[in-house]
């Protein structure tokens, strides 16, 4: 795959928006990705892992994923395949309802995906991501 330049000819990481990735075919179209806004939060995220159920802080949340603090370090069963998940956002009476995985944990902090969720959650998701970056400005 050719290296992409940019006005000044300079190539790599550098010469590149850090906020989206290009690639480059045979024909010189460009294809790009956008990481989905997130913005800081705070939620009651609710867990189910078979007949255990706990009770989270989301802080961090996306149309895509979430974070949460567990409040104590990441074990072993913490990391299990899915997880069924209700999110309760601030503005919003009913939970959203949500299949995710994880991700990646650092901490007590563990982000997840979303591997299954509904258009209309994902929809209110992507919503309150809009009204806290009204509030409170972006994150990226």
């Amino acid at each position: 795959m050719p290296l992409n330049r940019d006005v000044d000819g300079q190539v790599g990481p550098e010469s590149r928006d850090r906020s989206t990735i290009s690639f480059e075919s045979g024909d010189n179209q460009f294809m790009s990705y956008r990481m989905s806004e997130r913005a800081r939060t705070d939620c009651t995220v609710r867990t189910q892992q078979e007949r255990i159920v706990s009770i989270y802080r989301g802080i961090e949340v996306s149309p895509t994923g979430i974070v949460i603090d567990r409040g104590r370090p990441i074990r072993e069963r913490d990391k299990r395949l899915f997880i069924h998940m209700e999110i309760t956002l601030p503005e919003r009476m009913k939970p959203l309802r949500a299949v995710a995985r994880p991700v990646w944990s650092y901490g007590t902090h563990q982000a997840f995906k979303f591997i299954r969720i509904s258009d209309v959650d994902r929809l209110n998701l992507a919503e309150h991501v809009d009204l806290v970056a009204i509030r409170d400005g972006r994150l990226n």
